[in-house]
């Protein structure tokens, strides 16, 4: 497996990301591993707050989060 993008928010921000939708924000307070994660939310409406990364040249990729 050859790793294309690895990025647990240890920058504090999104500059690794290609970019964001709605209102996400990167906090300390929950976290799976390291020192920051990404805050989501879902308001119900449909609306989603996520960050997204661009991957090209690969004509098949998967992905785990």
């Amino acid at each position: 497996m050859t790793e294309l993008f690895s990025n647990g928010f240890e920058e504090g921000n999104f500059n690794a990301w290609s970019g964001t939708s709605g209102a996400p924000t990167v906090q300390d307070a929950i976290k799976h591993h390291g020192t920051y994660a990404e805050q989501a939310s879902n308001a119900g409406s449909g609306a989603t707050d996520y960050a997204y990364k661009t991957v090209s040249g690969y004509s098949e990729c998967g992905f785990r989060c």
